[in-house]
């Protein structure tokens, strides 16, 4: 515990000495010294790439402000927007993961170039890519407190007094993250009825965590999906005989376009392919791409993502949105040329002139009518596959879905036949909704709710006009 005890009896710098100890920064602190201990000095020399693995996001802004105070090595750049034109050699690029679980590499390149430090931050495993690990130059697991340095931060923080609350169980302490201390805190309160407001805060998370992993897994989460989910479990079947070595890439499919209304499941079903195949998921998008920049920052932000999937084969690379890259020879004469020099570079990277074995590429739309031809011939996107909206049946096993252990072993027959023709993201939205009326008067989930719930949304009532959908 001497290392944890010495982070904590740091003495603040500069404007640091006006502010009161922030009791989140400080758990963070903590938990870096205990992952690093004195080793960052090895790595301060020329620029260089950290990554840190953080328990959950709840620690993402914590860890980031705590490591400009134990690194002590200049300013922090959260974005890559906010560097200056001259920064300094000490200067650290935080580069955190974005939506979806993925990291920016477009970001660490472009701080690697101006000469700084780059920390990546991640608390998903699916941030931690083969070419994400690789190319750091050095790894930290950052672990939640244990009990005493927990205790610790809590009385360097707020002072001592107060009886502190016995040791709790494993879980509850996993649970504990800084935004729960910072939570706990109230006015005039000092370490022992905060620490235990805390844990009664963990114990609700962990309770929910519990109950998270508990939750449907791969395909289980993508019910009522038709023909894609059967192509999906042939694709599960043909990756497990290619990395067994009993078929070459050759024999499979090295892509699919997924078409169909917004809500229907298209991400959904890329995220449980990934899971039932074990293998990666690398989520990109054509606005994704074109929000680096201009049209060399898009070329280089996409070949950045196709060499990130290589690295990382097997696995599924999911481009949302592609019906944004417009047939080339459609488009109007004012934009043909950049259309055509972006489409042309997407149909590169398909292709793959350094070969793309291992990456099946998923490609997801709203209009397959726009989509390029040629995006959609053998080697490419050679299959097009429609998801429909689900019918009673496929809403009946959504809702399941959604619902978990909320009115287990109910009929949901009727409450299909209602949302029929609605989508997948309508109907966890109802879920929510009938969950929000039973919280209001303090009981479990009733089937009225859920009914009530998808009635108010779909307009419909029980009234004798309705009286044939319950039959």
């Amino acid at each position: 515990m001497r290392r944890s005890q010495s982070i904590i009896d740091d003495s603040p710098s500069g404007d640091d000495k006006k502010k009161p100890a922030d009791i989140g920064t400080l758990a963070a602190r903590v938990a870096l010294q205990n992952a690093l201990g004195q080793r960052l000095k090895d790595y301060d020399d020329g620029p260089q790439i950290i990554l840190l693995s953080v328990p959950s996001s709840h620690w993402v802004q914590p860890v980031t402000d705590a490591w400009r105070i134990y690194a002590k090595a200049g300013r922090v750049r959260v974005r890559h927007s906010c560097i200056s034109e001259n920064p300094d050699a000490k200067d650290w690029m935080c580069v955190s993961q974005e939506a979806r679980g993925q990291v920016s590499l477009e970001h660490v390149e472009l701080g690697l170039s101006y000469g700084i430090q780059v920390l990546i931050i991640a608390h998903l495993p699916a941030a931690l890519t083969p070419a994400v690990t690789a190319m750091s130059d050095a790894s930290f697991q950052v672990e939640p407190l244990n009990w005493l340095d927990l205790k610790k931060v809590t009385v360097a923080a707020l002072g001592a007094g107060g009886e502190m609350p016995d040791e709790p169980d494993l879980p509850v302490l996993r649970a504990m993250n800084p935004v729960l201390l910072r939570l706990a805190v109230r006015r005039g309160q000092n370490a022992g009825p905060t620490l235990s407001r805390a844990l009664r805060l963990a114990r609700v998370e962990a309770v929910m965590k519990k109950e998270e992993s508990k939750g449907p897994h791969g395909f289980a989460r993508v019910p009522g999906m038709g023909k894609i989910r059967a192509w999906g479990q042939q694709l599960v079947r043909d990756i497990a005989d290619y990395r067994a070595g009993r078929i070459s890439w050759a024999d499979v499919d090295r892509g699919v376009l997924i078409s169909g209304s917004p809500g229907c499941g298209k991400t959904t079903f890329a995220t449980a392919l990934a899971e039932e195949c074990g293998i990666p998921l690398i989520i990109a998008s054509h606005s994704a791409w074109q929000a680096t920049g201009h049209q060399g920052d898009l070329l280089k932000a996409m070949r950045a993502t196709f060499a990130e999937a290589r690295a990382a084969a097997p696995c599924i690379l999911f481009i949302d949105e592609i019906d944004s890259f417009p047939n080339r020879d459609t488009i109007g004469h004012d934009h043909h040329s950049y259309v055509r020099q972006v489409g042309n570079a997407l149909l590169a990277e398909m292709d793959g002139a350094v070969g793309r074995e291992g990456v099946v590429v998923v490609g997801a739309c709203n209009n397959p009518d726009i989509v390029d031809p040629a995006l959609k011939r053998a080697g490419r996107l050679d299959r097009h596959i429609i998801v429909t909206l689900p019918d009673a049946s496929g809403m009946a096993e959504i809702l399941r879905v959604h619902l978990g252990s909320d009115l287990a072993g109910e009929d949901l027959s009727v409450a299909g036949r209602i949302g029929a023709g609605h989508s997948g993201a309508e109907a966890e939205q109802w879920v929510r909704d009938a969950r929000r009326l039973a919280r209001q008067d303090g009981r479990a989930v009733a089937m009225d709710d859920l009914l009530q719930a998808i009635g108010q949304a779909c307009g419909w009532s029980l009234e004798p006009e309705h009286a044939a959908l319950v039959h």
